[in-house]
């Protein structure tokens, strides 16, 4: 389950950030599938070796 992109809206009208300037570093494969559909980078930290999951759209 991903967050809405009003949620990182919201998150990044309260920091002050524009997209282009913010980044999520997680480690589930949704979260950062997320925040780059919301226009942050994003970085996965593979933790189990795990394949990232192809794009489902």
């Amino acid at each position: 389950m991903e967050a809405r992109p009003r949620a990182y809206a919201y998150a990044l009208q309260q920091c002050q950030v524009a997209p282009r300037d913010a980044m999520l570093v997680a480690v589930h494969p949704w979260d950062t599938d997320g925040a780059s559909r919301a226009g942050l980078s994003s970085a996965w930290i593979n933790r189990s070796s795990a394949r990232y999951p192809p794009p489902t759209s």
